[in-house]
């Protein structure tokens, strides 16, 4: 197994949020680097910078894999790699069958003019938790290897390739062996994602980059929660059962029948939302539960900082921001030992894990921190530093330079 080691490169290049768009593909560059010019004290270095396509969905949309692109391009990468962004999928777009079919006929085209004017080294394939995206991303491996390119396939979420063949018939089950074994480096999530493709077809070359969130420097220690004081919990992400949302309702209701009070803040959108209000209501918890939708930037950083608890009961996951955001702002994690999570958590004593589908053990866990602060203390301390010490975006930076440098 190869892992890609850490690497403590503190000081961030950042090359700023200039990217126009670069030809039909609705790339993207830094501005600096489609003019040619050189950050300062750069020298003869950027003299062998090479050309790098990621591909991916829209960097402006919410989701995980545009959140990592996002990082990617913000990170110190963009000083040492000139990176274009090449956008794949519908970006958020309302596509009839029609648009959907010439964007599926096009995008393929579009991809193959772009690498013809800009001469990638390699093409960084980004694809979705989401079987029909891996179809779609095999047609972008399948061109980038018969251009003569490096090819690396990044699988986000928590899918298996047996995932992504309903039949799992023999023949398909070839095609997806064939497919993944274009790809010169798939860079996984997490060790289990790895034990599983390694189970799958132990020839992959594949390699472990976690994902990682931006820390400031200095973070003042979040302040105590006080003994007499309602825990505020919280939940981020998408509203969708999976999530385990409706657990966390229902953990509150029997926290509530405990009289113990609490108050949950579910920040998010999805197709569940609106079952998700009704169970809130049915519950009878409406006063101490609230669907707040999603928040971003200053005020997602606001609501983590004043919560105590992200009740996250998910079956399952790749490795969320929602975790590492959270954790970076010291809030105490409760959640589910499924996709990467376990990573996170062994890295030290700073959450609680609960078993899927059980509001129960949700409920115990919250208890136990309303009933015992000094762990809840010791917790939060913990979880902030978890994250600086292993998943700061310098260090993925690093993992991604060292992948490049290595092809």
């Amino acid at each position: 197994m190869e892992v890609i080691s850490e690497r403590a490169r503190m000081a961030d290049q950042r090359s700023g949020n200039q990217r126009p768009r670069v030809a039909d593909a609705t790339s993207r560059v830094g501005r600096r680097r489609e003019t040619g010019t050189r950050p300062p004290s750069a020298g003869p270095e950027l003299d062998r910078l090479s050309t790098i396509f990621v591909l991916g969905p829209d960097i402006g949309d919410v989701g995980g894999v545009s959140t990592h692109l996002a990082q990617m391009f913000s990170s110190s990468l963009s000083a040492d790699f000139r990176l274009i962004h090449f956008l794949t999928g519908s970006g958020g777009r309302r596509e009839n069958r029609r648009r959907k079919l010439w964007r599926a006929i096009n995008s393929p085209v579009q991809l193959v003019g772009a690498t013809a004017r800009h001469r990638p080294r390699i093409m960084h394939i980004n694809s979705a938790p989401d079987p029909k995206a891996f179809w779609r991303d095999a047609v972008y491996l399948v061109l980038a290897k018969s251009m003569g390119r490096q090819t690396v396939l990044e699988m986000h979420g928590s899918h298996l390739p047996i995932d992504y063949c309903v039949s799992r018939n023999r023949v398909r089950q070839a095609a997806i062996r064939g497919i993944l074994r274009l790809a010169n480096r798939i860079v996984l999530l997490s060790e289990s994602d790895f034990v599983a493709y390694q189970n799958y077809d132990p020839h992959l070359s594949a390699v472990i980059i976690p994902n990682a969130v931006e820390v400031p420097a200095v973070t003042p220690p979040r302040k105590p929660v006080s003994d007499d004081a309602s825990l505020k919990l919280i939940y981020i992400g998408r509203l969708v059962r999976a999530k385990g949302i409706f657990e966390a309702v229902e953990a509150v209701r029997l926290l509530q029948a405990r009289n113990i009070h609490v108050r949950l803040d579910l920040v998010g959108a999805g197709p569940d939302s609106e079952e998700l209000r009704r169970s809130i209501v049915d519950a009878g918890v409406q006063d101490r539960v609230q669907v707040s939708g999603p928040q971003h930037g200053a005020d997602k950083e606001r609501v983590l900082e004043e919560s105590d608890v992200l009740v996250f009961p998910t079956y399952r996951e790749g490795l969320p921001y929602a975790l590492l955001e959270s954790m970076a702002a010291g809030t105490v994690p409760v959640t589910c030992s499924v996709g990467g999570i376990p990573d996170v958590l062994s890295k030290g004593e700073c959450g609680i894990v609960v078993p899927p589908r059980d509001p129960s053990a949700v409920a115990e866990a919250v208890h136990r921190l309303h009933r015992d602060r000094e762990m809840a203390r010791a917790l939060s301390e913990a979880a902030h530093r978890v994250v600086v010490e292993h998943y700061q975006v310098s260090r993925m930076a690093s993992d991604f330079r060292r992948l490049y440098e290595r092809m």
